[in-house]
């Protein structure tokens, strides 16, 4: 899976061939680690598609297996709180999302 992702200065690519760049401005550090975010989400996302579909399949899939996948899964949630916490040094956007939290409580 090749993602590139060119967003004015920075980006941040799954293509390993890519040679990384600096980030040359606070605003695209900030917008790599938000795509970071996005990226966990989607992993975790998929890994517990994977463990779904094996629970729901009828191959008589060894419980180790669903086992190692969900923990796969709760480890990009892990790391999706590590770079939130990093967002959170740089930027405001947490702020924000605690902000839409309380308007609706």
């Amino acid at each position: 899976m090749k993602i590139i992702k060119k967003v004015n200065e920075g980006f941040v690519s799954t293509n390993l061939d890519v040679q990384p760049q600096a980030y040359t401005t606070k605003n695209s550090l900030i917008r790599a680690l938000r795509e970071a975010c996005t990226a966990e989400i989607d992993a975790a996302n998929m890994y517990e598609k994977m463990v779904d579909s094996i629970q729901m399949s009828q191959l008589g899939i060894p419980s180790d297996i669903v086992e190692t996948i969900q923990s796969v899964a709760n480890e990009e949630k892990v790391h999706l709180g590590e770079f939130q916490k990093c967002l959170k040094l740089v930027s405001m956007d947490l702020d924000f999302i605690d902000q839409g939290m309380k308007e609706n409580a």
